[in-house]
């Protein structure tokens, strides 16, 4: 397919590993194991591979969608072409709503992290306007910009952060995941169903995939960031569970932070402090693609100016911080955004899949 765009826009098919996985990997991986156990306890694990394997036929049909037809060119034209004009600009709309619901979990959900685990007495708005005033500076560059600082916030936690794990290995007790393959189908398939809400994020492919330079070459690299994403959660899913028994688990917030608590370096006395702090730039990755995303399906649909749209979402991040200011309210807001979030997935992404694919061979028969 031909791409419209600039070359001055436009990113190298290398990045659309880092822009992916830069968007499912964020604050959830500091405490997904809670839920994780849920319906299938210590066999979730296999809800992780599960789940991933999942994700990489919905990342296919994603790029099946584009390759079928020309005319395909971003997730505003797929809904007016699946949908027609009326009824594809609600869809189009909803999907601002959805990616930027995205974006303000991401980030409600970190300023609580902050709040709980680095300053519990301190005022928290000073802290989340200059988060949204770098939110701000980072989307202003464009999204080969956010590919720049996509690269970096995974290079630099991921080389400090993971070796971190080392530490841990001595503590683990693996007979924790015995018996293996004791629950039900049932189980496993409610269990993939909680752990759905981590792989949200490869959906922005919709509106990255124009900006790709020869994107037909990208695939590769959108199922190896799939593949890394299920990795990472499934080495985090089993070393969590050989630390922690089922019984600790389940009365644990923060099972990462609170297991790389244990660890105890010279002249660092609070090492979770330099995670926290760390773990910043993969935030600030995945709540920028989020927003980015947001306003490119605005900007498509209703022409708005893409500055414009983003200091509007920006500040609709203030006002509703003040309606989410505690855990229950972030909690049941997430809960719905997951539930959105596997219809999303697993309804909406295939159900377009199925009339591009309809619509394809119905003009190949004319």
């Amino acid at each position: 397919m031909k791409n419209q765009k600039s070359e001055k826009s436009l990113i190298s098919p290398f990045f659309v590993f880092f822009l992916i996985q830069g968007n499912m990997i964020g604050v959830g991986i500091l405490n997904f194991q809670r839920s994780l156990i849920d319906h299938a306890g210590y066999n979730a694990w296999i809800s992780v591979i599960v789940g991933g394997v999942t994700i990489h036929i919905i990342l296919w049909m994603i790029y099946r969608m584009f390759s079928s037809d020309q005319e395909i060119l971003d997730l505003t034209l797929i809904n007016k072409l699946c949908f027609g004009k009326a009824l594809g600009l609600l869809f189009n709309l909803a999907n601002v709503l959805y990616f930027y619901l995205a974006g303000f979990i991401v980030f409600r959900v970190f300023i609580e992290v902050i709040q709980i685990w680095m300053f519990p007495v301190m005022n928290i708005y000073p802290i989340c306007i200059i988060f949204i005033v770098i939110i701000y500076y980072t989307l202003a560059g464009g999204l080969r910009t956010l590919a720049g600082i996509s690269f970096w916030g995974s290079i630099l936690p991921y080389m400090i952060v993971f070796p971190l794990f080392f530490f841990v290995l001595k503590y683990l007790h693996p007979i924790n995941l015995l018996p293996l393959f004791n629950h039900t189908f049932k189980e496993i398939a409610l269990s993939t169903k909680s752990m759905v809400f981590q792989f949200l994020g490869v959906e922005c492919l919709f509106m990255v995939y124009p900006f790709v330079k020869t994107p037909d070459k990208s695939a590769k690299w959108g199922h190896a960031a799939v593949f890394f994403v299920t990795f990472i959660y499934l080495i985090i899913t089993l070393i969590t569970f050989m630390y922690y028994t089922e019984g600790q688990l389940k009365h644990i917030i923060w099972p990462t932070l609170t297991m790389l608590k244990i660890i105890e370096i010279p002249i660092i006395q609070r090492l979770e402090y330099i995670v926290v702090a760390l773990w910043f730039l993969k935030v600030l990755v995945s709540v920028s693609i989020s927003l980015w995303v947001a306003g490119r399906v605005l900007r498509t649909t209703l022409h708005t100016k893409l500055r414009w749209s983003l200091l509007m979402f920006l500040a609709g991040f203030l006002i509703l911080f003040i309606f989410f200011n505690d855990r229950g309210s972030v909690r049941r807001l997430s809960e719905l955004y997951g539930n959105i979030g596997f219809y999303y997935i697993y309804l909406y992404i295939p159900l377009l899949f199925l009339i591009t694919l309809f619509k394809k061979k119905r003009k190949s028969a004319v």
